[in-house]
């Protein structure tokens, strides 16, 4: 099952920072990307290319090389035994197979325009959408042949214009002749069996003797990611099943076990929901749905709901993939309704520190679940993952020069309640805020609406941005513990010091006001 690759390549020395940030299918071939790699940084195709395998699996290795068929022609460069790969045969998802795993792709062996691919995350096909897609870009690249322009610094590669150059990538990337034999293939379609098997888990009514509380994990054999299940309904308000998606999912469900405010929730979720609703409660997308499949449902609070929750994003109607996923959470979730009938007993995963999961195995050429308990001790603690440095040493070099101002500053950088929408049709964002506010006068002295996720290149940049912006570095930040972590090595980098707690919050005051004085 094919997954969508969420990657950032970044062009090396060339004296500004150029990247550009992709996605494309899991099962894109070597060559397909490479005709993307091409047409992203609008090189001719004109000079020879391989991919330098440098991390697979969270694991370091040399010497492996994907690169077109074999031509007769050596390897330059490289010393010892070298595994060659034939870049037609290989694909993203078996050599990108973690979060940070990376591979070198050089165009041109005489310029030797060196491309890191790094893999920033995994995430579900969005309904409508082309892939490969551009999402993010930053300057220019040089022109072919021009090494010795780059190295004198005769080339100007800054572009402030990131949208226009987005929006020229795109209507590029849809003019390659890929071939159609490559894995660039169409998913099957899980609405009617998603829909059949809703009609199942409402007839059975779970929520009869599962609460909310009684949380219990599936294991997705195709992401192995987990997703955590609570059935809701016996409160007798609304019923259904929420399903909480990978570690990211996971901090959600542990915020809503802790009452965080719905506000808070919405803008940062990754998870899934099914709920049932009245007949006249249905949007109209969702009613069109359930009729194109002809699949009858009657009666009060009875007709199914898919909603897709992800940061940054206004809740949405659920893509192919996240039906897959529902689908899944659906039919396991009635297994462990059967078991708990029966006798089971699941164990209180916040009081116990472990879930019981549903674990898949092969069983006669196909999928069976067996259950497994799983220890969630560090499970989830974005403190366990190092973030590293997001934005270029050049930034990082001009912010140390800065002097130190003696100052207290609070600085966040926050999803706020007004949603975006840049076209009709379009899943709404919740765009960012970064505030910055000076403690000791009360006074916001910086603030910036960021169309973007929440991501350790967005919050490291609008740090520095701000730090430029007051010609100083304050000596004492303020700043919330999740933001501090996206900081990750620039916080070393330039011997920050920040406070993490005990100070009053007024850059989220101000943000509340804000919001409360919105027309949405």
């Amino acid at each position: 099952m094919s997954m969508v690759y969420e990657l950032k390549v970044t062009l090396k020395d060339v004296g500004v920072p150029v990247w550009r940030k992709i996605q494309v299918d899991s099962h894109t071939s070597f060559y397909d990307l490479h005709l993307i790699l091409q047409t992203c940084f609008d090189w001719l195709d004109s000079h020879l290319h391989h991919f330098d395998v440098r991390k697979t699996n969270g694991k370091k290795v040399e010497n492996v090389l994907i690169e077109p068929p074999d031509d007769g022609e050596d390897d330059f460069g490289f010393f010892g035994s070298v595994e060659s790969f034939d870049e037609q045969e290989e694909t993203v998802e078996k050599w990108l197979k973690q979060v940070n795993d990376k591979v070198i792709y050089t165009y041109d062996f005489g310029d030797n325009w060196e491309h890191e691919i790094v893999l920033l995350k995994k995430v579900s096909k969005e309904v409508q959408v082309e892939y490969p897609r551009c999402i993010g870009a930053k300057n220019l690249a040089p022109e072919e042949d021009s090494r010795g322009e780059v190295i004198m610094g005769q080339v100007d590669l800054e572009y402030p214009n990131a949208k226009a150059l987005i929006k020229e990538i795109n209507l590029d990337l849809k003019e390659i002749d890929f071939d159609q034999d490559s894995a660039q293939t169409s998913e099957p379609d899980y609405w009617k069996e998603l829909l059949l098997k809703s009609k199942e888990f409402h007839k059975l009514s779970p929520w009869r003797i599962m609460t909310d509380d009684m949380i219990f994990a599936i294991e997705d054999p195709v992401s192995e990611e987990l997703l955590f299940c609570s059935v809701m309904g016996q409160a007798g308000e609304m019923f259904g099943l929420a399903v909480y998606i990978g570690e990211e999912g996971y901090r959600s469900l542990l915020r809503t076990t802790q009452g965080e405010n719905t506000m808070s929730l919405i803008v940062q979720m990754r998870s899934i929901t099914l709920n049932f609703e009245d007949r006249e409660e249905l949007e109209k997308e969702e009613y069109t749905l359930i009729k194109t499949y002809d699949v009858p449902f009657r009666g009060r609070k009875s007709w199914p709901s898919y909603r897709s929750y992800q940061p940054g994003f206004y809740p949405w109607l659920m893509d192919n993939e996240e039906a897959r996923l529902m689908l899944l959470a659906v039919e396991q979730a009635i297994e462990v309704f059967k078991e708990i009938e029966a006798g089971m007993r699941l164990p209180d995963f916040l009081d116990e520190d472990v879930v019981c999961a549903k674990v898949p195995y092969e069983k006669n050429g196909g999928i069976a679940f067996d259950n497994e308990f799983i220890l969630l001790e560090n499970y989830g603690n974005e403190a366990s993952h190092s973030v590293e440095l997001a934005v270029s040493e050049l930034e990082v070099k001009r912010a140390a020069k800065l002097k130190k101002v003696e100052a207290s500053i609070e600085f966040v950088v926050e999803y706020i309640d007004m949603p975006l929408q840049e076209e009709e049709g379009q899943r709404p964002i919740f765009p960012l805020l970064a505030l910055a506010v000076d403690h000791q006068a009360g006074l916001i002295i910086h603030q910036s609406v960021i169309p973007e996720k929440r991501t350790p290149e967005v919050v490291q940049g609008e740090l520095l941005k701000f730090f430029q912006s007051i010609g100083g570095i304050p000596g004492n930040l303020m700043i919330d513990e999740q933001t501090v972590q996206l900081l990750g090595a620039l916080k070393q980098k330039l011997n920050l010091s920040i406070q993490t707690d005990n100070y009053y919050s007024m850059a989220k005051e101000a943000i509340e006001e804000m919001q409360s004085m919105s027309p949405f």
